[in-house]
């Protein structure tokens, strides 16, 4: 092989995207809600959740991704919960548990965001449902609720097979190569 096209095959390795990702709002269509006590409540930002196995969620189909295994967080809230109070969420994925987060009271009404990862076993694609899900127990009456931001710049969770692969990315392998290639050029060109 000629060195110019060990050189170009390298560097094509290496100029080759990361793995996939996409991002996905909780907005317009895939938009799921369950609103046990005020069913239908979920058409208005902010949607607010206190009863244990109601959700907030996003279905995204056709995507491009053939599996996940990393998500990421950034979710927007109101809070009021009373400081005495907390929720938590488990982060569902195709109907999987891949990680949770609470909040805790603090009836400020203020907004703040959960920004979290979590990285997990591969779920097949490229169709994905995400539900973020009440586990604690329901928040008694008259102690407040979280309120989930669903809009066009609020709410986003990212999507990925990057967290945890266990195939290094095409430059990464390249890079691995490289040393591999330099050394049978080498040993070709002493045998000249």
């Amino acid at each position: 092989m000629k060195p110019a096209f060990l050189l170009g095959l390298a560097l094509a390795l290496c100029a080759t995207a990361p793995a996939a990702s996409i991002s996905v709002p909780l907005f317009g269509p895939g938009f799921e809600c369950q609103k046990s006590v005020v069913p239908g409540g979920c058409a208005t930002s902010p949607t607010y959740l206190w009863v244990n196995g109601d959700y907030i969620g996003q279905t995204e189909t056709g995507t491009p991704l053939a599996s996940a295994n990393q998500i990421i967080l950034s979710l927007d809230y109101i809070n009021r919960l009373n400081p005495s109070q907390s929720q938590t969420y488990d982060v569902v994925v195709n109907g999987t548990a891949v990680g949770n987060f609470t909040i805790p009271g603090l009836n400020d009404s203020l907004q703040y965001t959960v920004t979290d990862s979590f990285d997990f076993s591969p779920i097949a694609g490229p169709d994905f449902t995400v539900l973020f899900q009440i586990t604690s127990p329901t928040t008694p009456g008259g102690l407040g609720s979280i309120g989930w931001e669903h809009g066009v710049e609020s709410s986003i969770f990212t999507l990925s097979d990057e967290g945890g692969a266990q195939t290094p990315e095409p430059g990464t392998f390249a890079l691995m190569l490289a040393p591999a290639l330099a050394g049978v050029w080498a040993l070709r060109r002493r045998k000249r």
